[in-house]
C-alpha cells in the first residue's frame, strides 16, 4: 500500500465523499417520491425520514473512541461500503418496513464518513488556509450531491439502472482510499469533555447547528413534498434542488474566503439574513416558485456556508481526539434539530396546508437571528460590566 503526504490524503478523501455525494444526493427524493405515490400523508413520510437520523445518532458519539482503536481510513471505508450496500438496495426494496432499516443503516454509514472526514480535513488544514481547503471540501460533496438528482430528472422511469452507475462512479472514487495510505493524522490523547459540552463551550456553534440542521432538513427532506404538493412537475422539482445544491457549490467558496479573512460572527450574520430574504422571496412567489430558482441558488450556497462556519470555528478552538469530539457533537446537535424539523415540517404541513413551509422557515430563522444578535450583543457587553 502507497503512503502519501497530507495534502495528498485530503484529495484522496474529497474523492472518496465525492462518490458517497452521488448515492446521497439521489437517495432522498427517491424514496420521497416512491413513498409519496403509494400515497402515504407528509406526516408519515417524515416520520419515516426520523429514522435515519437514529441512525446516525446510535453510531455518531462512539466515532471518536474508534477513531482510536482503529485506523481512520479503514473506518471511512467501512462507511462508504455501508452506504453504497444500501444504496443498491433501495431501488430493489419496496416494502416499507425494508426501507426503514435500509435508511437506518445508512445514518449509521453517514456517522462514520462524516465525523472522520471533516475531523481529518481540519486537522491537516494550516491556520491561514482552513476555510478555503474546508470549501474545498464541502463544496466537491455537495457538488456531486447537487448533479445527482440530474440523473432522475433525465431517466425518471430506470431508477435500477441508474442506481448501478452511480454505484460504478462510487466505487472509483473509493479506490484511492484503498489503495494508499496516510500516517500523518493521529487521534491520540483522551477526551477531557463530554461531546455536548465541547459544542456548549462554544455558544455561536450551537445556534449555526440548530440553523444548519433545520435548513439543510427543509432543503433535503422536505422540500420535494412541499413542491409536489403545490403542483410542480417532478423533473422540475429534481432541477431546483440540484439548484439550490449548486449554489452551495459555487457560493460556499466565497463564504471560505470571508471566513479567512473576518470573524465568524459577520459571517453567520449574512448568511442568516440571506436565509430568511430567500424564504420571504419563496412564500411570495408560491406556487411558481420555479422563477425564484436564483433565490433557491443563493439559500444552497447561505445552508452550506454554515456547516463551513462551524467546522472552521471547531477547528480553530479544538485540536486531536478533542476536535473529532467536538465535531461529533455539532454533528449530533445538527443531527437532532435535523429529525424533529422533518417531524414538526410534516405536522405543520398536514395541518395548514404545504403552503405554510416558506412562511414557517422564515419565522424560525428569525428567531434563531433575534437570539444571536442578543449574544453578539451580550458578547460586546460583557467586558464592561465586569
Amino acid at each position: 500500500m502507497k503512503v502519501v503526504s497530507g495534502y495528498h490524503h485530503i484529495l484522496h478523501i474529497i474523492i472518496a465523499m465525492v462518490g458517497a455525494g452521488f448515492c446521497l444526493g439521489i437517495t432522498a427524493p427517491l424514496v420521497e417520491i416512491f413513498l409519496h405515490e403509494s400515497h402515504f400523508s407528509d406526516e408519515s413520510i417524515s416520520s419515516f425520514f426520523f429514522i435515519e437520523a437514529l441512525g446516525f445518532l446510535s453510531l455518531a458519539p462512539f466515532v471518536p473512541t474508534l477513531v482510536k482503536r482503529y485506523h481512520h481510513q479503514t473506518l471511512m471505508l467501512v462507511g462508504l461500503l455501508l452506504i453504497l450496500c444500501v444504496f443498491l438496495a433501495l431501488p430493489w426494496s419496496k416494502g416499507f418496513f425494508t426501507i426503514i432499516v435500509l435508511r437506518f443503516l445508512m445514518g449509521v454509514g453517514k456517522a462514520l464518513i462524516f465525523v472522520i472526514s471533516a475531523s481529518v480535513i481540519n486537522l491537516l488544514a494550516t491556520e491561514n488556509h482552513r476555510g478555503s481547503l474546508i470549501g474545498l471540501f464541502a463544496a466537491s460533496f455537495f457538488a456531486s450531491e447537487g448533479v445527482s438528482p440530474l440523473f432522475l430528472s433525465i431517466v425518471p422511469y430506470a431508477v435500477e439502472k441508474v442506481s448501478l452507475v452511480v454505484s460504478f462512479l462510487m466505487v472509483l472514487c473509493m479506490l484511492p482510499l484503498v489503495f494508499c495510505k496516510c500516517h500523518i493524522v493521529q487521534f491520540t490523547g483522551a477526551i477531557k469533555l463530554r461531546k455536548a459540552q465541547l459544542v456548549i463551550l462554544v455558544p455561536s456553534v450551537i445556534i449555526v447547528s440548530f440553523m444548519q440542521g433545520l435548513n439543510q432538513t427543509a432543503i433535503q427532506e422536505i422540500f420535494s413534498l412541499y413542491a409536489i404538493e403545490i403542483g410542480v412537475k417532478e423533473s422540475t422539482i429534481m432541477l431546483l434542488i440540484s439548484v439550490i445544491l449548486l449554489g452551495g457549490v459555487f457560493l460556499c467558496g466565497f463564504a471560505s474566503v470571508l471566513l479567512d479573512k473576518y470573524s465568524y460572527e459577520k459571517v453567520v450574520f449574512l448568511l442568516m439574513v440571506v436565509i430568511i430574504g430567500v424564504y420571504s422571496v419563496l412564500y411570495i412567489e408560491q406556487p411558481y416558485i420555479y422563477q425564484s430558482w436564483l433565490a433557491l441558488f443563493f439559500l444552497g450556497g447561505a445552508i452550506l456556508s454554515l456547516y463551513i462556519v462551524a467546522m472552521v470555528i471547531l477547528g480553530r478552538t479544538y485540536k486531536g481526539i478533542n476536535l473529532a469530539g467536538a465535531l461529533a457533537g455539532f454533528l449530533i446537535i445538527s443531527t437532532i434539530s435535523q429529525a424533529f424539523s422533518i417531524l414538526f415540517l410534516g405536522w405543520c404541513m398536514e395541518k395548514w396546508g404545504a403552503s405554510i413551509f416558506p412562511l414557517f422557515m422564515c419565522a424560525i430563522n428569525s428567531f434563531f437571528l433575534i437570539i444571536y444578535i442578543g449574544m453578539l450583543v451580550y458578547k460586546k457587553r460583557l467586558p464592561l460590566l465586569s
